[in-house]
């Protein structure tokens, strides 16, 4: 069994999903992937991308799932699992790959800057410069996959678990979910992984029905600890 308390891929109950990549999806797990709706996606770099994940996370739980459980099981909950120091031991640890779906808009506006710039800026002037394109990133959406996790319903073989899928609320209807899975299975398959797992809300019939959807099947349960509510979840696996 999975150890709680851990979240389960359904951050996106509101998204209407829609391919939108433009590149092979066997090469997501080497290169990355543009759209032609104004955002690409990359692995996460690490401790610099702590921040704007948590900030992401924190606001598309809270919204979504803030009701289900009282104030305090939320605060507990937000800080235990969803802050700067849990999401960056996450990044850090091995076995969890992060991929970010970055909005290009932002990316050009700070291009832009740089690029009138002249010729003799200093060094100094290049790293501030660099310095805030990453602050500009916005961050649109994010896919968790967690190696050597599995639950005991989940029969299909050699799994791995997609741990999270969050879409910022601005990014809902943009293709962004799509293009996160495919990134997704293609570096499974990457890896040699055979199917894929989730855990999903059982009060989350919009994420029940994208995973549906996407080719995942229901093959059980367990239960989910959001800071002392425990809640179910619904356990879909597929084949890749």
């Amino acid at each position: 069994m999975t150890i709680l308390p851990v979240e389960p891929a359904h951050g996106d109950i509101q998204i209407q999903p829609t391919p939108s990549l433009t590149s092979s999806p066997s090469s997501a797990h080497t290169k990355t992937e543009k759209s032609s709706v104004g955002y690409s996606i990359r692995q996460a770099r690490g401790t610099e991308d702590a921040a704007k994940i948590s900030r992401l996370l924190t606001e598309v739980f809270t919204i979504t799932f803030g009701h289900s459980c009282t104030p305090s099981e939320l605060e507990k909950y937000l800080k235990d699992c969803l802050s700067i120091g849990p999401i960056n031991e996450e990044i850090l640890d091995p076995s969890s790959t992060w991929f970010l779906a970055i909005s290009n808009k932002s990316k050009s506006k700070s291009k832009s800057k740089s690029e009138s710039e002249s010729e003799s800026e200093s060094d100094e002037r290049k790293n501030e410069i660099s310095k805030e394109e990453e602050e500009a990133e916005e961050l649109l959406g994010i896919v968790q996959l967690i190696k050597g996790t599995r639950e005991s319903c989940v029969t299909l073989p050699r799994p791995i678990e997609l741990r999270r899928i969050y879409l910022s609320i601005s990014a809902h209807g943009s293709g962004i979910a799509s293009s996160l899975f495919q990134i997704a299975e293609s570096h499974s398959i990457g890896l040699g992984y055979q199917s894929i797992w989730l855990g999903c809300w059982e009060d989350n019939p919009r994420g029940l029905r994208f995973y549906q959807k996407s080719g995942y099947q229901i093959c059980g349960e367990h239960m989910f600890d959001i800071g002392g509510s425990v809640q179910r979840d619904v356990i879909l696996q597929k084949m890749l």
